[in-house]
């Protein structure tokens, strides 16, 4: 494609503003729209537009209507950002109807939509990773707590996906108990779909984690960076695990041929029993890892980007993200990319600010409907800081355009991670102090925020 394409990006979150942003820069980028995206993506005119169909946002999920949207617009490809289209067979569906889009078939989606697929994946392709056993019915789960080896604990984790809050760290059979408790009540607000597919209980590992990612195409892979998601809602990391507090790149504690070595340890041999099973795997790989003393374990595999490690990569990538993508989605991503992807010297530091009552768990109420008062540009090139949105609506009345002030605004939130702010400094240090120091430029009533990410901490 040498001629300018228009894009679809699927999703809403900020991993989908960054997406779009990065997308965007492209010389090869006529119009990039996302669907359903937020208000915050499209405040400024440029080439990021919202997919509307009869003034509709588009759904992430309705391949008819995606089709459509791409028949309409001439969207020559569609990236997909969550993982719920994935799991959905969106990706099936365009490839179906001859349109061309990054993400793994719904099958190869499984990696992340099923916890137990992907643990006997890992299983059979000799990927190192903690010790597990699977529970299929609410009965049998008392039964695993009471004979589980408990020297090193148990994690619990929802076998389908939880948006990032199905998962519960447990250091002794007490808190397994109360983690049961937490689950029975997620499973009865969400009418028995929670736990419907089954739980996994894993070894819980003591190390450092950091999440590594690849770009491949089926077959081949190039390593796409490395970032720490700091994942519990308190400094220290106590609290809550929720979907991501904020994140940062590169990992500068991680020795370089640890970093090697994981391509050779879990990409590529992951990579070949997806293609054994019939479900060869294109897009993001996201490898969740534990550095422990007995070297590096996978946690879980996600099939996309990190949200939020995605608002630190992206800024760091010295390349054209959607070169790519195309080079992925047509198989030459080894071809054109043999000596692997540019990065950008320095560090980022993406920090979330988020409703009260985020992660919303055990019956607590998020907060939504205050005003957004931003102070600086949003994920502008040059910024000092990027800014990107999430759980935001449009203000009943507020005309788009309008610069926005301690006065006015145009935004309200909606949803628990509000927005995240990325800054971007010759070294951890600077890109810290540099987040922190714009940390107030944009507001909203109840927001919270982690105070210590980017520092270095050891607790799984």
């Amino acid at each position: 494609m040498n001629q300018p394409v228009n894009i679809l990006v699927l999703g809403s979150g900020g991993r989908e503003h960054a997406l779009a942003w990065k997308i965007a820069q492209s010389s090869r980028a006529a119009t990039v729209y996302v669907g359903p995206g937020n208000p915050g993506m499209f405040r400024r005119p440029g080439k990021i537009q919202p997919a509307l169909i009869n003034g509709t946002p588009l759904s992430a999920v309705d391949s008819e209507a995606i089709i459509l949207f791409c028949r309409i617009f001439t969207c020559d490809l569609v990236v997909v950002g969550p993982e719920a289209p994935l799991a959905a067979g969106v990706v099936d569906d365009l490839q179906a109807a001859g349109i061309m889009v990054f993400g793994p078939s719904r099958s190869a989606a499984r990696l992340e939509s099923s916890k137990a697929f992907a643990r006997h994946v890992m299983q059979r392709a000799g990927v190192p990773s903690p010790g597990f056993s699977i529970v299929r019915e609410w009965n049998d789960l008392p039964r695993a707590i009471e004979a589980w080896p408990w020297a090193r604990g148990m994690v619990i984790k929802v076998d389908g996906l939880a948006a990032g809050k199905g998962v519960f760290v447990c250091r002794s059979r007490d808190e397994a108990w109360r983690a049961v408790g937490s689950l029975k009540l997620m499973d009865s607000q969400s009418a028995g779909t929670m736990t419907r597919d089954g739980l996994v209980c894993e070894e819980l590992l003591i190390g450092r984690e950091v999440s590594a990612f690849a770009i491949c195409d089926g077959r081949a892979f190039i390593p796409f960076g490395m970032a720490c998601d700091h994942k519990r809602l308190l400094d220290g990391d106590f609290g809550p695990n929720t979907g991501g507090m904020g994140a940062y790149s590169p990992v500068d504690w991680l020795d370089e041929s640890v970093a090697r070595e994981i391509g050779q340890i879990v990409f590529q041999p992951v990579l070949d029993e997806m293609d054994a099973l019939g479900s060869p795997f294109r897009g993001v790989l996201f490898a969740g890892l534990m550095i422990t003393d007995e070297g590096a374990k996978v946690l879980e595999f996600n099939v996309r980007l990190g949200d939020p490690e995605c608002q630190v990569l992206l800024p760091r990538l010295d390349e054209d993200l959607l070169g790519i993508i195309l080079a992925a989605t047509t198989g030459r991503l080894a071809h054109e990319y043999s000596r692997g992807f540019k990065w950008h010297p320095g560090a980022a530091v993406h920090v979330v600010k988020a409703a009260e009552g985020y992660p919303g768990i055990d019956g607590v109420r998020v907060r939504a409907g205050d005003p957004v008062f931003e102070t600086v540009p949003v994920a502008e090139g040059g910024a000092d800081n990027l800014v990107f949105y999430a759980g935001v609506a449009k203000r009943q009345g507020a005309n788009f355009g309008d610069k926005g002030d301690l006065k006015s605004c145009d935004l309200e939130t909606s949803g628990g991670r509000v927005l995240g702010i990325t800054a971007v400094g010759p070294d951890l240090r600077h890109a810290r102090d540099r987040v922190y120091s714009g940390i107030d430029d944009i507001t909203f009533e109840g927001a919270q925020w982690r105070t210590d990410i980017g520092k270095c901490v050891t607790s799984p």
